[in-house]
């Protein structure tokens, strides 16, 4: 009996050893190559003008690069160095650079003790690349690069360009513990969703995309809720209608209370980690960078990134990660490398382009580069994929391609985006792969606000109420089981130069605004979307009474989003003057914006103490403004406003659409006169002759809409998100 005791006993422990041991043994298959500069969390710079990670091309080959400037330190930490490992990188400098020095200094150190010392001159460099490689000691725990010269500024052209610094140690696998998971987002910033080869645009622009997609769930209706980056992403990363979250203006940051994706993940657990090509997103002072345990602001090419993410992405996948990867492809200027490039101009221009091009190879010339710069991004992509594969970790990670917006191409007399709310801006691609995931085409519309609830259940993480985003599990289930999709109103909007443009779209119907500033209306349109998707035939007059539902259930998303909200205006007629002060309101302010007012050498400021506003923007040419709503929607505000310095003349201050003048400051801004129905009056306060300065007040009241007026399920969704009351 005790022997038999004694088998199970062993049999137990070796069966525990053996499970332990799986859970832990290594799936990699590959050599570990730690690129130093994808490791931000590790990394400490001293030197003037920061530290960010870019891309340039030097004797025709582009790498991804830390440039130095004179005097710069760059320190990486935590290595693992084993016996036989080396450093690689290249070092270059721009030709404009080497006005007023005639040598740069350059040394390596691993833990303090010297790996190189060395002086380059021009000569020494040439016009490319100068490739250095370094036997690195075993146990070395920390690298630091230093440049020194004599040089005229602290600008790029004066630095040294620190390339791709790469530790390599042969005969070492990536080790990756195969109870491992991932998460990464990769958005393609611009990307149309008709672009891509699997959506059936005439090109093979996807390969790499389109098995991709084989083994995903396909969203064919996937919508943005706006037509540029900001307030595209910050939807994504709080799962928040535009707005809601407050990020709609070049100025606007996300606030700080407001639950973000990251935050969520890493209170479970995770580690997260970003890579964004865009600084309407990667400056520090919009928070965007909440939640991340490392945020990498990057100014390179999509396989740049891709190659900086693998690197965090094998330092830290013995737990559960997430990393964000925001690709600036294929955004203009329309420049892909070659061979890209040349790929599909060659069926537009098979002659060569003209050094004149006429205007009916403009629009052909400009599909065609950017169809390039689509390719470039899906080989990347590609070769990503093939990393995580021969690491083992693709199919333990979760993986969803996204797209911010679209791009026009003369559809509707324009190009680029962010000026409508037409189709070709707000569709875009979206594809989910992982584990538990079947692939299937999902047709009903979905958002990208949706990817926050979705991914948060994913990763076993907590979902926030409240969200205008909903989890697409249930649209996945549906169309696995070929079931019809609930009935669903979607929102968007977009402000570009002098107009706003919104949008509802219900049941395969679009109703659309465009908004002048003084708060009238432009023109409406309304669009079949079943029948016209490419909206061209507007029926605006055969069906006004579908149009009139429409523009009802548009008044009541524009109406709740914007009531109680004051306005506050400044202008200047000199540039660069500073406005400053503070309003006052029994129970304070919520959802406090920057409108405008900032340079690049002066942040605007905005901060709330108690129940205080406190303010400081800056006309430099242009109007600067703030709005914010009261906890109390009858109280009434006070003002005190400075300018330049000084009080501000009760005279320059402009009251309410009627423009009245206040008497002196403080200003009581009582309800009612201050009241204006218009969405947005014309921001910009009138000078009279001899007036330098002024400003516009004005309190947002929202158009009337009456419930009974809108479907009752689209009643309680806007009661539930505090759009109705």
């Amino acid at each position: 009996m005790r022997a038999l005791l004694g088998i199970v006993l062993l049999a137990f422990l070796v069966g525990g050893a053996f499970r332990l041991f799986v859970g832990r043994a290594e799936v990699g298959t590959i050599d570990e190559e730690v690129h130093l500069l994808g490791l931000p969390d590790r990394i400490t710079f001293e030197g003037p003008g920061g530290f960010r990670v870019a891309s340039h091309a030097l004797g025709g080959e582009e790498r991804v690069l830390a440039p130095l400037v004179p005097d710069a330190t760059l320190e990486v930490r935590d290595l693992e160095v084993l016996q036989g490992a080396e450093l690689s990188f290249g070092l270059g400098s721009l030709e404009g650079g080497w006005a007023g020095r005639e040598a740069f200094d350059f040394e390596v150190r691993a833990d303090g003790a010297p790996l190189l010392e060395r002086r380059f001159r021009q000569e020494d460099l040439g016009a490319g690349w100068k490739d250095l490689r370094l036997s690195l000691p075993p146990g070395t725990k920390a690298l630091t690069f230093r440049a020194r010269a004599q040089a005229r500024g602290w600008t790029f052209l004066e630095a040294v360009l620190l390339a791709d610094p790469v530790v390599r140690s042969p005969g070492r696998r990536v080790r990756v513990p195969r109870n491992s998971r991932g998460l990464v987002v990769v958005l393609a910033d611009t990307l149309r969703a008709d672009r891509l080869s699997f959506t059936g645009y005439r090109w093979q622009t996807t390969p790499c995309l389109d098995r991709f997609a084989e083994g995903a769930v396909r969203f064919r209706n996937a919508l943005s809720p706006t037509s540029w980056t900001k307030p595209a992403v910050a939807s994504l990363f709080t799962g928040l209608s535009p707005p809601r979250h407050g990020a709609t203006n070049p100025f606007a940051a996300l606030p700080p209370s407001t639950p973000v994706l990251a935050e969520t993940l890493r209170g479970a657990g995770w580690r997260t980690a970003a890579f964004v090509d865009n600084r309407l997103i990667s400056l520090p002072e919009f928070r965007f960078d909440r939640g991340f345990h490392s945020f990498l602001g990057v100014d390179a090419r999509a396989q740049g990134i891709f190659d900086l993410a693998l690197a965090w992405i094998e330092a830290n996948a013995a737990g559960p990660f997430f990393a964000y990867l925001h690709l600036f492809d294929p955004h203009e200027p329309y420049d892909p490398p070659e061979p890209f490039r040349q790929r599909f101009l060659a069926q537009v221009a098979p002659e060569g382009v003209p050094a004149a091009v006429p205007a009916e190879l403009e629009r052909p010339l400009s599909a065609a580069l950017y169809a390039g710069e689509v390719a470039y991004l899906d080989a990347a992509f590609g070769r990503f994929l093939e990393r995580l594969r021969r690491m083992g970790l693709e199919e333990r990670t979760t993986i969803a391609f996204v797209s911010d917006h679209g791009e026009e191409f003369w559809e509707h007399g324009g190009t680029l985006h962010a000026h409508t709310v037409y189709e070709e801006l707000l569709r875009v691609p979206l594809l989910l792969r992982g584990k538990g995931l079947d692939p299937v085409d999902v047709v009903e519309p979905v958002t990208i606000e949706d990817l926050f609830p979705t991914l948060a259940r994913l990763a076993g993480a907590a979902v926030p109420d409240g969200l205008d985003g909903q989890d697409l599990g249930r649209a996945i289930r549906r169309a696995l089981r070929g079931e019809a999709a609930p009935e669903r109103a979607f929102f968007h909007e977009t402000e570009h130069f002098q107009r706003r443009a919104f949008a509802v779209r219900r049941g395969g119907w679009k109703y659309l605004e465009q908004v002048r500033l003084d708060g009238g209306l432009a023109s409406a349109e309304l669009y079949d979307l079943s029948a016209d998707p490419g909206e061209k035939t507007n029926l605006l007059d055969r069906e006004k009474g579908r149009a009139s539902a429409l523009a009802t259930l548009l008044a009541a998303y524009r109406g709740a989003t914007g009531r109680g909200t004051w306005h506050l205006s400044f202008r200047a007629r000199e540039k660069g003057v500073e406005f400053s002060g503070r309003v006052e309101a029994k129970g304070g302010f919520e959802e406090p914006r920057i409108e405008s007012g900032g340079a690049e050498e002066v942040a605007p400021e905005l901060r709330r103490e108690g129940d205080a506003l406190f303010f400081r923007v800056r006309a430099d040419g242009t109007t600067a403004g703030i709005s914010c709503r009261t906890r109390d929607p009858e109280a009434p505000v006070r003002l005190l406003a400075e300018a330049g310095g000084a009080p501000l003349p009760g005279a320059a201050l402009r009251i309410g659409p009627g423009n009245r003048r206040a008497a002196g400051q403080p200003v009581e801004l009582g309800l009612g006169e201050a009241d204006s129905a218009d969405f947005l009056l014309d921001p910009a306060p009138r000078l009279d002759p001899g007036e330098g300065v002024g400003c516009r007040a004005w309190r947002f009241a929202p158009p009337q809409v009456r419930v009974e007026d809108l479907p009752p399920e689209e009643v309680a969704r806007l009661k539930a998100l505090g759009y109705l009351r």
